[in-house]
């Protein structure tokens, strides 16, 4: 290497000299070694900490423990496959096939305090009326919008909002266990009034309440630590903080894993995974051990 100054060549030992000390600014120092080392150590330590100091904060006592006895499905929103979801004719439909052991409905609350099941807040062919901002005389004669199926449902029925009495009937009547998933922020005052409902009608080891929403989740764990509460998630980093907290936890099919499900059993807590419907990832998800298997039809296991 031959390096210039000025336009004129270096002699030899300069050159050596200037390189030589190129090469010294490129050293890091003793004392900036240790700080990086103390850096890339202490960060995921902080990080760690953090992690289980969350868990320990959010921790419930075991959200209904688990118990091993195979895999059991969900009827998602009534047996939607044939209905158009969340109504009376699917609830009925899912309550008469003997294939589901629960059924699964979405749950929201009118102005008037009267809860409906619906997934959306606004579920009616007329988008500008809202669930929540409207009494349920108002909603109760209301077409549904069945355009966003997306099964060939039977679209000739003349489908209403359902209320969660008539659901709650069903899943009484046919002796299957209710998922009511709250789509709502209830308060703590809103959820005393959706428990007080569902027990006239079901034993609350007959009912699975769930939710996204892990502070409603945690709010109804608080007033009733003896019932059965999940959350659902799509992710796989939420679902394993989640069991560590000591909740039952339903995955989107794709965040599934058999590890994952095992360190939940671990933890005596029930593994959902929804909504499937391929009959053959159904039968993994059986061979697997997965609790329960969320689905909007029958399937065929032989």
């Amino acid at each position: 290497m031959r390096v210039f100054a000025g336009g004129k060549r270096l002699r030899p030992r300069t050159e050596k000299v200037i390189i030589e000390g190129m090469k010294e600014k490129k050293k890091l120092s003793r004392k900036q070694i240790i700080a990086v080392i103390t850096v890339a150590i202490a960060v995921p330590m902080i990080i760690l900490w953090a992690g289980i100091a969350y868990i320990s904060v959010n921790s419930v006592e075991g959200a209904g423990a688990w118990e091993d006895v195979g895999t059991r499905f969900v009827a998602h929103r009534g047996y939607s496959a044939l209905y158009f979801d969340n109504t009376t004719q699917a609830f009925e439909a899912a309550a008469k096939e003997s294939f589901f052991q629960g059924i699964e409905t979405d749950v929201r609350m009118t102005s008037d305090g009267v809860f409906v099941c619906s997934h959306d807040d606004n579920p009616f062919l007329d988008k500008s009326v809202s669930v929540a901002a409207s009494t349920y005389d108002e909603i109760k004669n209301l077409p549904l919008d069945t355009s966003g199926s997306v099964h060939d449902a039977d679209k000739s029925v003349d489908y209403r909002i359902c209320t969660l009495q008539e659901f709650l009937l069903q899943c009484s009547v046919s002796r299957k266990t209710a998922f009511i998933e709250i789509k709502q922020d209830f308060d703590e005052e809103e959820i005393v009034e959706l428990v007080t409902l569902v027990n006239k009608y079901l034993s609350y080891r007959k009912v699975v309440y769930c939710g996204f929403n892990k502070d409603v989740m945690g709010r109804l764990y608080r007033a009733y630590p003896y019932y059965t509460v999940q959350l659902f998630t799509s992710s796989r980093v939420k679902a394993f903080f989640y069991t560590r907290m000591g909740y039952n936890i339903a995955v989107r099919s794709d965040a599934f894993t058999v590890a994952a499900l095992e360190r939940a059993h671990k933890a005596e807590c029930y593994y959902a995974v929804y909504t499937v419907n391929d009959p053959e990832l159904i039968k993994k998800l059986v061979s697997e051990g997965a609790d329960y298997v969320i689905t909007d039809t029958v399937s065929d296991l032989a």
